[in-house]
């Protein structure tokens, strides 16, 4: 497993230059990245990646906001009860902490986002969800077993 999840971590820091591999093998259908070299070089990189994470804090500090108007000091948006916001939102509780670990990220923190934090603990610990919602490292190695590596078969690397 933890050769996958170094895998995974590398091709996840070179999207571009997957990008760009393809575009050289597969020349009879359209190119991902731009033809044109200015076009290209501003193509999504490193820089992309960077304003994206920045553009997904700002949305969870949103919800951390949300979550304080809605909760009013109990572990759930519903309040004491988890109800329908806690299950469409943590639906995705177990992701927030694969992607960090995954992509070698830091989304969620004590500083900007304390109570989703907790609410996310509390959440992924509720009776009803516990033994249901894989661990980080399950869905890691899901993402790597089922998505990841069968689509670098299909590309031969």
């Amino acid at each position: 497993m933890p050769s996958r999840i170094k895998l995974l971590q590398f091709y996840s820091t070179s999207v571009n230059q997957f990008a760009q591999y393809i575009d050289e093998v597969w020349t009879d259908g359209p190119a991902i990245l731009p033809s044109d070299p200015f076009d290209s070089a501003s193509a999504p990189g490193p820089q992309a990646r960077a304003e994206a994470v920045s553009k997904f804090k700002e949305v969870l500090v949103l919800l951390e906001d949300a979550f304080l108007k809605n909760s009013r000091g109990k572990p759930f948006f519903g309040g004491d009860e988890m109800g329908y916001i806690d299950i469409v939102i943590g639906a995705f509780a177990g992701w927030f902490k694969t992607i960090e670990k995954a992509f070698n990220l830091k989304l969620l923190d004590e500083a900007t986002t304390p109570n989703l934090l907790a609410w996310i603990d509390a959440f992924l610990a509720h009776p009803a969800v516990k033994d249901i919602m894989p661990s980080t490292d399950k869905l890691l190695e899901h993402y790597a077993t089922n998505i990841l590596l069968p689509a670098m078969k299909l590309l031969q690397l």
